[in-house]
């Protein structure tokens, strides 16, 4: 029988995950006493360091370390290393059953406060517990795993736990965080939890999302969530905000990570921030506004459309390709295939009858629709002009018009989509065609 297993307790689960990294356990099953004691030691000798220290008030209140009683680096560690080897001397192997919080599966011989588990509240509000105990219910292995769960931390402002029903986004998220720790360690230079300067919250779940796929994307298959707690755990004033990334929005950004599409995905990332205009920042040093609010980010976490970051409309260019705006389209907003495919042969068909025809205003006309009727009426009326100049073919079918252009009347999306296409379709002609008419566009926005 094991001493871990995956608990769905976040952090429990990170706990664990740390111990892994750091002994280099690629199975749950594998974590062995020596283990944690080799663990115990790196938390003895580390959580005194100062940038740890300071972490730590933040995560465990009055504990060994944070208790302002404890003057010197002596005492913390002292008193550290009594409670860990307290903890240490009950560990205990899995049950089939127990009444641990945490884990289920082992008998709790104590009861703990928010001093050793996070958002637990406060021994004295015994209202906050059940039966009205003076604390929460966990086994000390357990309460050992937390106490190693500040190791995968991620400072920003408050603290981040990553978490996920998939444990192997647990698992490579601490092995990320026990790389960094594990350089510090050779430096003899602490820096705390694994810190990139983020304080934006919504920032720095997409800025992990990246970090886990660019070293980890074969290990995190599709289907993968992620949950991200962002927390305090003071005496006075504890907070939690929990920020979800569904797997949907996951799988995208794995897309979105492959050589085809990440240059361009990042140039559709930094119109979100909106910094064109902005003095106080470099737009060429992501330094310097990665804490703005991104709109494409917040958007993808309320379930928003980013149809329009797309675009560069006043240009009549847009941000990477059909093929990249399909895979948003279908993982994103769930669009039928059929739908997108159907769309993208009306606007072929569109571009080459504006190009065959040389009418640049046809395409001004489509542009400058602002109803559900004068949109349509534009289709109406390249459909006679195709009549008139005989085609084989008709714009579409009565079939596509009412099942997939036009489907519970959202023209505007189908709007948006028909026009990346044309201007994608007619980059080069444009090119050539329409640099007179994007100019007076400009002119007439700077005016405004």
């Amino acid at each position: 029988m094991s001493i871990f297993s995956y608990t769905g307790n976040p952090f429990v689960d990170s706990g664990i995950a740390a111990i892994m990294a750091y002994c280099n356990k690629k199975r749950i099953e594998d974590i062995t006493l020596d283990d944690i004691n080799s663990v115990s030691e790196l938390m003895q000798n580390i959580y005194i360091d100062k940038a740890w220290t300071k972490a730590l008030f933040s995560i465990f209140p009055n504990n060994s370390v944070t208790n302002p009683s404890n003057k010197t680096e002596k005492i913390k560690q002292e008193k550290l290393k009594a409670f860990l080897d307290e903890l240490v001397l009950d560990i205990k192997e899995l049950n089939d059953d127990g009444d641990c919080i945490g884990c289920g599966r082992r008998d709790a011989q104590k009861t703990y406060s928010k001093t050793y588990i996070p958002l637990t509240g406060s021994g004295s509000l015994r209202n906050f517990y059940s039966f009205a105990q003076s604390g929460a219910d966990y086994c000390s292995t357990c309460v050992f795993a937390i106490q190693a769960s500040p190791l995968v931390y991620y400072m920003c402002g408050k603290l981040m736990l990553i978490h996920s029903s998939n444990f192997n986004v647990v698992k490579s998220w601490a092995k990320l965080c026990i790389e960094k720790l594990n350089k510090q360690i050779a430096l003899n230079s602490f820096e705390g939890c694994y810190n990139d300067g983020y304080t934006n919250p919504i920032n720095a779940v997409f800025h992990i999302a990246g970090l886990l796929l660019d070293k980890f994307e074969s290990e995190l298959e599709d289907g993968t969530q992620i949950t991200i707690y962002h927390f305090t755990n003071y005496n006075q004033s504890p907070e939690l905000d929990i920020y979800y990334l569904p797997s949907n929005i996951f799988n995208f950004l794995k897309y979105m990570n492959h050589p085809l599409y990440k240059s361009e995905w990042a140039k559709i990332v930094k119109k979100g921030y909106n910094i064109e205009n902005n003095k106080k920042v470099d737009v060429n040093d992501e330094e310097t506004y990665k804490n703005l609010k991104n709109q494409v980010y917040i958007k993808l976490l309320n379930g928003e459309s980013i149809l329009s970051y797309f675009f560069l409309k006043a240009k009549r260019q847009v941000i990477g390709n059909f093929k990249m705006l399909s895979i948003y389209l279908k993982e994103v907003e769930g669009m039928d295939e059929k739908r997108i495919e159907v769309i993208k042969n009306v606007a072929d068909k569109i571009a080459e009858h504006i190009k065959r025809t040389n009418n640049l205003k046809r395409l001004s006309k489509l542009e400058m629709s602002k109803t559900s009727y004068e949109f349509r009426n534009q289709l109406r009326l390249i459909t006679k002009e195709k009549l008139v100049l005989k085609d084989d073919e008709p714009l579409f079918s009565l079939d596509e018009y009412v099942e997939y252009l036009f489907p519970d009347n959202n023209w505007k999306e189908t709007q948006d989509l028909i026009l990346f296409r044309i201007y994608e379709k007619l980059f080069e002609w444009l090119k050539e065609n329409n640099i007179e008419e994007i100019k007076e566009e400009l002119e007439k926005e700077e005016e405004e």
